[in-house]
């Protein structure tokens, strides 16, 4: 008698466990600093990611919400009518989030700390289960360029908030943990 082994599709990329090759890169670590006053009560663990929108330490056991853009925060938020580039960040953030933010004018300079803005502020402070105050201080928002992984913790608790916290490796291109591979030739189908 005689027994064929069945034909079976095969990428020529694949290994011997049929997974395909790819490589996830991560960028230069680059420390983190807090602003503002306070201490810090909770570090983040190496290798957590940080993500828009959440915490990713804690200051006087309030939350530092990651924000993803160009301008460090650098002053307070408070007064309506406030305008320049760290307002831009405020609004693309809260309408990544889904707040209904109008549209940011094409110079973040102009971007300004509005009466709404401000409302829609206090939901957002609401949502994250802080005092609704409708403000926004430096040291209560982390922004960083895009999603960052730590790599390393080299503060302690107890440590003023403007010292180096976790050093991070920013990743690239993806918000949220996982691999792209590209996509293989066709299948060949072998036959023994």
């Amino acid at each position: 008698m005689i027994s064929k082994k069945p034909c079976l599709p095969t990428h020529p990329a694949q290994d011997e466990n049929g997974s395909l090759p790819a490589n996830i890169s991560f960028g230069t670590p680059r420390p983190v600093k807090g602003t503002g006053a306070g201490v810090v009560t909770k570090l983040p663990a190496v290798g957590e990611v940080a993500e828009r929108g959440k915490p990713l330490f804690r200051v006087d056991d309030q939350p530092v919400i990651v924000l993803f853009g160009a301008t460090p925060p650098f002053r307070m938020l408070e007064t309506p009518g406030t305008k320049g580039s760290n307002v831009a960040v405020l609004i693309e953030n809260l309408a990544a989030f889904g707040y209904q933010v109008g549209v940011p004018p094409k110079d973040a300079t102009k971007a300004e700390y509005t009466p709404r803005l401000i409302d829609v502020v206090k939901r957002w402070q609401r949502s994250l289960g802080v005092e609704p105050t409708g403000t926004i201080e430096p040291g209560r928002v982390l922004v960083l360029d895009g999603p960052a992984r730590v790599s390393s913790v080299k503060a302690q608790l107890g440590v003023a908030a403007a010292e180096e916290l976790p050093r991070s490796r920013l990743r690239t291109g993806w918000s949220s943990p996982r691999c792209r591979a590209q996509k293989p030739a066709r299948p060949r189908r072998t036959c023994q």
